[in-house]
């Protein structure tokens, strides 16, 4: 039991690093978005809890669960960004 939740803390940990590095990379800095930081948190969470089932070693854990945030967000955001274009597409021809 101690150890699912500790591995889902270490993906929230790589979540909130995750997180950080995204926002802070821009220059200059943008405005500051609740939803897309919760997102990268609860991604983490998430790779967190499945990163015992790949590796036993917690610096392997938290390496892993950083990367696959990463990869797993920036897809989410392509996915995102492709289904909002969509629909602002058909939704404009409706008009």
């Amino acid at each position: 039991m101690f150890d699912d939740i500790k591995s889902i803390l270490l993906g929230v940990g790589a979540g909130f690093i995750s997180a950080l590095v995204g926002y802070f990379r821009h220059t200059p800095v943008p405005e500051f978005s609740g939803k897309k930081f919760f997102k990268t948190l609860i991604i983490g969470a998430i790779v967190g809890g499945a990163s015992p089932y790949f590796t036993e070693d917690v610096t392997t854990q938290f390496l892993e669960a950083f990367g696959y945030v990463t990869v797993i967000d920036r897809i989410a955001d392509l996915i995102w960004a492709r289904f909002k274009g969509a629909w602002h597409t058909i939704t404009a021809s409706v008009e």
